[in-house]
């Protein structure tokens, strides 16, 4: 009965984890970025998984083990907006459900190969390797991904529109990355940039302009309301 007890609340904790993991890994993906954060995903993983047979201590292995828990919960949380992030909105909603349908797949039978896998080896130690290694695959196809993506991105015609508070010009819709790799929506237009001394003239600019670190060919126009206030901008550039 005690161990029926212990078996039901390591279940128990197990949900907790991961519903905490869907809540605090996807807020602590809106620092780090949605790219970063899956990259850290797979590097602890790959770590977790490979020594998590090796460990003794009862302790450790539970931290190790709801670590792993928080991680599934926020790598599912953080999904849709890392899926945002590298291909935009647009497709959204069909590119979710591709990678929700390959999840399903993955758990009728993810089961049945750790199973055959087991009955192969006769450990479990060889089958948690394995996925550790295939965390390492994984690991490899994201990064280069990324890396595609971005370069990409350089490459396509930027568009921004911008909101004026008043001091700034705050990115509401762009295409842009910033240095990491992140989307530069809701950050701020230099106003070193040569494009914020003509728009607060309510002027457009045309010319080369850095930003977030390369160089671009610009285009900046103002967006004002009927009585002639400066309300946002507009922006098109294409990188050197």
């Amino acid at each position: 009965m005690d161990s029926m007890s212990s078996v039901a609340a390591v279940v128990g904790l197990m949900s907790i984890f991961n519903g905490l993991g869907r809540i605090g890994w996807a807020s602590f993906s809106d620092f780090l970025g949605r790219a970063n954060t899956y990259t850290l995903f797979f590097i602890v993983q790959i770590a977790a998984f490979y020594f998590l047979p090796s460990i003794t201590s009862i302790l450790l292995f539970q931290i190790v083990l709801y670590l792993i828990l928080t991680m599934y919960g926020g790598g599912f949380a953080t999904l849709p907006a890392y899926i945002g992030d590298l291909f935009g909105t647009k497709e959204l909603g069909a590119i979710h459900g591709y990678v929700l349908t390959a999840w399903a797949i993955a758990g009728v039978f993810g089961p049945q190969m750790v199973a055959h896998l087991y009955q192969s080896t006769g450990s479990y130690e060889t089958v948690l390797r394995i996925f550790s290694g295939i965390f390492a695959l994984a690991l490899a196809v994201s990064i280069l991904m990324t890396i595609y993506m971005i370069v990409a991105r350089n490459r396509m015609t930027a568009v921004t529109i911008f909101a004026f508070d008043g001091l700034d010009f705050i990115r509401k819709q762009t295409n842009l990355l910033t240095n990491d790799g992140k989307s530069a929506i809701n950050t701020k237009l230099d106003r070193e940039n040569p494009g914020y001394a003509q728009l607060m003239r309510k002027c457009s600019y045309s010319g080369e302009a850095l930003l977030f670190g390369r160089d671009y060919e610009t285009y900046y126009a103002p967006l004002t309301d009927e009585q002639g206030e400066l309300k946002g901008a507009i922006f098109v550039g294409n990188q050197k």
